[in-house]
């Protein structure tokens, strides 16, 4: 499985990178690893425990609302590069066509969002008893969106008639944005 594609992986070098079933069992030793691997690179506090929050909800959103065809799990990648003075956390995964639609326009609604209404609606969010906001908005999203120096940038490919890949770039440590 190759989601991100050669030239992701040519230009960004990436420090951390899996492929494969991703489930929520897996979904603590990633983090480790992940976590080492910063470690070693030196990266600052604040900058890891920003990059940690992005990685887990991208790593969720796969295993939430990624599409397992035959397997049990979905499948997926992920990967954590350093560019210049930036985190590049990127996921790719399979999703059903039905389900694109409406992930891409709730992703458009909250990338419109200033800093401080998207750290609002989390709040917000966060206080209410269910684990969605009534727009169907999913506070990962907006996790994400309040951890990031970057909009959520994406990109999809029809894959079949019924699914689709779609992959999520996220930037922290930054406030250049680069495109996909």
């Amino acid at each position: 499985m190759e989601l991100l594609g050669e030239e992701y992986l040519a230009e960004y070098e990436p420090l951390y990178q899996y492929s494969g079933e991703i489930q929520q069992s897996r979904l603590e030793k990633m983090v480790k690893e992940m976590r080492s691997i910063l470690g070693q690179n030196k990266v600052e506090q604040q900058i890891q425990r920003r990059i940690n929050s992005v990685f887990v909800e991208l790593v969720q959103n796969i295993i939430l609302h990624g599409y397992a065809g035959a397997n049990v799990f979905p499948e997926g990648e992920i990967s954590i590069a350093k560019w210049e003075n930036q985190y590049h956390i990127v996921s790719g995964n399979y999703i059903q066509n039905t389900s694109l639609t409406k992930f891409l326009k709730e992703l458009d609604r909250l990338n419109i969002m200033e800093k401080k209404m998207i750290n609002q609606l989390k709040w917000s969010c966060m206080q209410k008893t269910g684990l969605y906001l009534e727009q169907n908005a999913g506070i990962g999203l907006l996790e994400i969106l309040s951890r990031a120096d970057s909009k959520i940038q994406y990109e999809w490919h029809s894959f079949s008639e019924q699914i689709s890949v779609i992959i999520l770039k996220v930037i922290v440590g930054g406030s250049n944005c680069v495109s996909i």
